[in-house]
């Protein structure tokens, strides 16, 4: 089974999440912007069970990720329940449902 590539550039994962020394630094190369970081917590999400400490994807990066994540799983709330949780004072909440659906971007 071969990984699956990175939402944001298309390019198969490196395995393993290389780590460099550089100029007395530790830095780690980025799965999913593909860029080489510091190793800190400033740059990447600490997780204890990864062998560096550190999640794979810069924090950036894995903003974007599951926000992605959440829009593929996210399922539009259907037309008649649209219209049984419409609410006319509601309308103009900046989080309210929108009464068509949204064409695509």
């Amino acid at each position: 089974m071969t990984p699956s590539p990175s939402p944001t550039t298309g390019q198969p994962p490196i395995v393993g999440c290389p780590t460099r020394l550089v100029d007395g630094e530790l830095e780690q190369f980025c799965q999913g912007c593909r860029h080489w970081w510091p190793l800190t917590s400033e740059f990447f999400r600490q997780q204890t069970a990864r062998k560096t400490g550190f999640d794979s994807r810069c924090k950036a990066c894995y903003v974007d990720y599951q926000a992605e994540v959440y829009r593929k799983r996210r399922r539009p709330i259907p037309q008649h329940l649209r219209e049984l949780v419409s609410v006319p004072w509601l309308g103009s909440h900046p989080r309210a449902l929108p009464t068509s659906p949204r064409s695509p971007k």
